[in-house]
């Protein structure tokens, strides 16, 4: 691995790192919305925060 390939991977860990606190609370609270069959109108703010996760993770 060259020193560029280092650095790309620490940055996607950091990136995930900083994310998974946010990530694992948005996963909990959609599960609890489709395990109680109620109509969730936060899932819009959820797929906003999931798209921002991917572009961060496409780069």
């Amino acid at each position: 691995m060259h020193v560029d390939e280092y650095q790309t991977t620490e940055v996607t860990c950091s990136t995930f790192a900083l994310y998974s606190s946010s990530l694992t609370k948005l996963v909990d609270q959609a599960l609890a919305v489709v395990e109680s069959g109620d109509i969730d109108q936060a899932m819009n703010k959820r797929w906003e925060f999931l798209e921002k996760l991917e572009s961060n993770f496409n780069h």
